[in-house]
């Protein structure tokens, strides 16, 4: 059962006559990007569906009727808050026909989701209402991509990623629900990021190799100058990848510290699974002296966690690894390499190592979860590992 994270205030427009406080506004409508209204508008729109499905799938976990109730009572009005910022980025946008589907067709996912609720309210019948609640899982996930992927489309600010950011203070549950959507959207963003770096190293590279081969001056001098705007391109992606990473790392501390001091991650406070096996040495020192380092391995299915020790550029020279076995590496295409130490099955093991590897010998390295060799956010890498602990006899 996902931990309690509720935030101890909630509205219900249109079904109660009593107003209560509106939850979650300080930590999901913020200004994320400079001087973009509307990107900022369907990011949040994003941030509220993903509230409404955890919601949704807490309420799915409840016992009884007024606790399922409460859940619901959050979901709609999340839904409501979402639904409405999407058709305010609409409305603040420059029309183009890719990011209008896209923040229509969420909308459309939105207000179904709230039109079921709505129409079998006040739930009465728990087992009934577990049944609609669970068919409307995939609509809000589905909104919350549409949403997120319009906000990606809607580029035309800079994310505002500044080196001296600190969280305000909440209480607890608000403060831990605050990390999981910030650490799920940056995961998020950093993976687009990403995404969009390699394919600009690409368009370099080709760029290049066109260059090579042209003999024309006037051609060489456009193509010339088309490679100097990629690259002051690829400095300002790679600034701000560098900058949502530290931040991403930031958030990831943070949420280590929650778990570890309010025993969020499980009932048996993350012991795991004790039949688990996790590879990690600290003492093969000279081990990549002669050998070399694996890069781009398929990754095992299931779930599984690295420790990114971070970015270098191709070198003979190993010894920065200082004795961690196994080292794996990520080619990034432009003459860099991610590297990673450790494979690990559980949480806790994962975060064990990080906090050597901290202590002892890189100290921005951080806990990196994968679902059948796909990265995912650390939330839901925890809530998948308490599951699998739950199952077990």
């Amino acid at each position: 059962m996902r931990p309690s994270l509720i935030i101890l205030a909630f509205w219900l427009p249109a079904l109660f006559s009593e107003v209560h406080s509106q939850p979650g506004a300080d930590y999901i409508e913020r200004e994320y990007y400079e001087d973009a209204t509307a990107q900022n508008e369907a990011l949040s729109a994003a941030r509220y569906a993903e509230e409404a499905y955890f919601y949704s799938h807490q309420a799915n976990n409840r016992e009884g009727i007024e606790d399922y109730r409460a859940d619901i009572d959050t979901v709609l009005f999340y839904l409501k808050k979402s639904a409405a910022l999407a058709e305010n980025a609409l409305n603040s946008m420059t029309p183009n026909d890719t990011i209008e589907a896209l923040l229509n067709r969420g909308v459309k996912q939105v207000e179904e989701v709230d039109a079921i609720l709505r129409h079998v309210y006040p739930y009465r019948n728990l087992p009934v209402m577990k049944q609609y609640s669970e068919i409307m899982l995939p609509d809000l996930i589905h909104a919350k991509i549409d949403f997120y992927n319009a906000s990606l489309y809607l580029s035309g600010g800079k994310l505002v990623l500044s080196d001296d950011f600190v969280y305000e203070e909440l209480d607890l549950d608000q403060h831990v629900a605050r990390l999981d959507v910030d650490e799920s959207a940056f995961t998020d963003l950093v993976l687009d990021l990403e995404d969009k770096l390699k394919a600009l190293n690409q368009q370099i590279e080709d760029l290049r190799n066109q260059l090579a081969e042209t003999t024309d001056p006037e051609e060489r001098l456009a193509l010339e100058k088309k490679l100097n705007e990629l690259l002051a391109e690829r400095n300002e992606l790679e600034d701000t990848l560098n900058k949502a990473n530290h931040r991403l790392q930031d958030i990831r501390d943070e949420q280590q510290k929650q778990i570890n001091q309010n025993e969020l991650l499980s009932e048996n406070n993350g012991e795991g699974d004790s039949t688990a096996q996790s590879n990690f040495e600290t003492d093969k020192h000279g081990y990549y002296n002669d050998k070399q380092v694996e890069v781009n391995a398929p990754m095992p299915q299931g779930l599984v966690y690295r420790v990114q020790l971070g970015y270098y550029f191709k070198t003979d020279n190993n010894d920065a690894f200082h004795g961690l076995f196994p080292i794996t590496g990520e080619d990034l295409k432009d003459g860099k390499i991610r590297y990673y130490a450790g494979m690990f099955s559980t949480y806790k093991d994962a975060t064990k190592a990080k906090d050597y590897i901290r202590q002892k010998r890189i100290g921005d390295a951080f806990v990196v979860p994968y679902l059948d060799g796909k990265k995912i956010n650390v939330k839901q890498a925890i809530e998948l590992e308490r599951e699998i602990q739950s199952s077990k006899p």
